[in-house]
Formats: structure tokens, sequence, C-alpha cells
């Protein structure tokens, strides 16, 4: 083999082993979806200490291993009014809808997009919220009444008592695990 062949078969080697892909873990939402998040993070599992039943469940959380490195929160809220309603059916007025109420949940919050996700092209509305003085970015959509909500934030220090304000990083690498967002069908479902 030539020197250029092998420079060439180098260099697609390490674009492989940089591709977020070959560096993903699977994190489980109970088995109702999946996303990718990086291999080196921590998934810290889910916590049912602050479980309602019928109201609300954690799903998970996991973070990066820096101490100001982004986390990821996922969780599971009723909303009953909306009980026969599934976003990926729903027309751009519902979704439209939806968007407003959850905008009306999280005071302070900026509407960023709708985003769709999965080969089945799940809308998820997106934020960046404020509480206090913390920022954090969300995103949610909505199943036959629970909205799964996903949001990411990042802590000031190895202290952990305070958020830091988002960057461009910390917002793209919440939009590639979004992106990866596979929900978990069973049966017939779609």
């Amino acid at each position: 083999m030539n020197a250029r062949r092998i420079r060439a078969l180098l260099a697609a080697l390490l674009w492989l082993a940089a591709c977020p892909a070959a560096l993903a873990q699977t994190l489980n939402g109970r088995d109702l979806f999946t996303l990718e998040i990086p291999k080196e993070w921590q998934d810290y599992g889910i916590d049912t200490g602050l479980d309602v039943e019928g109201q609300y469940y954690d799903l998970g959380f996991a973070g990066g291993p820096g101490a100001r490195d982004l986390n990821v929160s996922l969780s599971l809220y009723a909303y009953p009014e909306y009980a026969g309603l599934r976003l990926f059916d729903a027309d751009e007025r519902q979704i439209q809808d939806f968007t407003a109420m959850i905008m009306q949940e999280y005071d302070g919050s900026k509407f960023m997009s709708v985003r769709r996700v999965s080969q089945y092209d799940i809308p998820f509305s997106v934020f960046l919220c404020k509480d206090g003085q913390a920022q954090y970015i969300c995103a949610a959509t909505l199943a036959n009444g629970w909205a799964i909500v996903i949001s990411g934030a990042a802590y000031a220090d190895g202290k952990y008592d305070a958020m830091r304000a988002l960057n461009g990083d910390d917002i793209a690498q919440f939009m590639e695990i979004l992106d990866s967002f596979e929900p978990v069908l069973k049966g017939n479902e779609r």
C-alpha cells in the first residue's frame, strides 16, 4: 500500500473515531424513548422520590464528566386536557397551541423553534428558560396527555449549587442529543 492510501485510510479512521455516533451510549427513558448521549457522560438513572402518581415521573438524568458540563434531565408531566393528542399526528395549529401553553408554564421562557426529530418527524417545542438566575434549555412534545420534557442545564462550578449561562456549544450538544430521540414503539403503534 502506498503512503497516500495509508494517509487516506488513517484520516478516515480518525474521522470515524470523532464521529458522534461512534462515541454515543443509549439513555433509556423508562422504555418510552431512547436518546444518544456522549460516551464519557454518566447516566445517573431515575429518581422516583419525586414522582407523583398520574402527574409527574422522573425519566432519568445524565451529565458530562466535568463540573461545568451540560446535564440533561428527562421528565414526564400529565396534561389530561390533551389526552387524545399526539403532536406527531397533530396539525400546525395544535402544535402552536401546545407551544403557547408550555410557554405559560415556563415563565420567562423564550421560544427558539419547533424541532422535528426521529423518522416519525416528532415535533418538540424548544425554549430557553430562566429559573431565578439559572438558565436552561427545554424541549417538550406531547403523547396522549403526557408531555415528554427534556431539559439541559450546566453548573457554575464543582459546588453544584449555582447554574451558569449556557453557551453555543451547550445548546448545540443539547440539540444533537434531542435529535437522537427515538420512541420505543410496541405492537402496531406509530
